[in-house]
């Protein structure tokens, strides 16, 4: 049924659910499908130096600190998989890697890191749902 399943991730507690539900429903359904973990760097419009930070090196930083347990997670199922680390508008990159790529099911967490964040931006998982090329599992 869904060979090509993308996972979006941002080390919150539901992308952490939506991962091990999307490693069950591989398992139960198909196991031979292929898992893609992705996580969407946000491009931050203008950033002033601050006493030597690089803000893009600790964005990547911080990209690995969540794709790594992810990326073991799936292994440790035993499914084949893919990890992308991508700069963009988290709702609108996914939608189009999704579209891209030919993915058969989005599943995602229904909230991410920080309701301050998601109140500004509006829900990544509302526009995900709302222009994906496929079908969108939320989980809570």
């Amino acid at each position: 049924m869904y060979n090509k399943i993308l996972i979006p991730i941002d080390g919150s507690e539901h992308a952490k659910h939506a991962l091990t539900h999307a490693i069950q429903l591989a398992k139960s359904t198909n196991p031979g499908a292929i898992l893609t973990i992705v996580h969407v760097k946000m491009i931050l419009p203008y950033l002033e130096p601050v006493s030597g930070v690089n803000v893009l090196e600790m964005q990547e930083e911080e990209a690995q600190q969540h794709i790594q347990p992810a990326v073991e997670q799936v292994k440790e199922a035993g499914l084949q998989h893919f990890w992308l680390s991508v700069q963009g508008d988290p709702a609108l990159t996914i939608c189009k890697a999704a579209k891209e790529s030919g993915y058969d099911l989005i599943v995602m967490g229904s909230r991410g890191l920080g309701r301050f964040k998601e109140a500004v931006l509006g829900s990544v998982s509302h526009t995900v749902i709302q222009h994906s090329p496929c079908p969108v599992l939320i989980v809570k």
